[in-house]
């Protein structure tokens, strides 16, 4: 059984998001955050395998909720835990960074 968290500012997009994963037998939804800081504030008492985030976010977005998770979690967690970032800006996120790093090491 997988154990998911949802995390979205969106309460109408948690609850659709809720209701596709419950359809599946294997997947449990053992909760949800309405926003990164609240999500990093949970993940220390609940053991998952995967949460799903939002990318853009108040309080604390996406990525850095992720890191946050990644870094408080004990060890044997992170090696089978998992985060999905929703969002199409996390994908620009990426590429923009990846080309300025790419910038940075030709110069370099």
């Amino acid at each position: 059984m997988a154990r998911i968290f949802i995390v979205d500012d969106n309460p109408k997009l948690r609850a659709h998001l809720r209701g596709l994963l419950e359809s599946v037998a294997e997947w449990e939804i053992c909760g949800e955050a309405h926003d990164g800081k609240e999500a990093v504030e949970k993940h220390s008492s609940i053991r998952l395998h995967v949460t799903v985030m939002d990318f853009n976010m108040p309080e604390l977005n996406g990525l850095h909720a992720s890191r946050a998770i990644l870094r408080n979690c004990p060890h044997s967690i992170a090696d089978d835990f998992c985060v999905t970032q929703l969002a199409v800006q996390a994908k620009r996120h990426c590429r923009d960074r990846s080309r300025n790093d790419t910038c940075r090491a030709s110069e370099g």
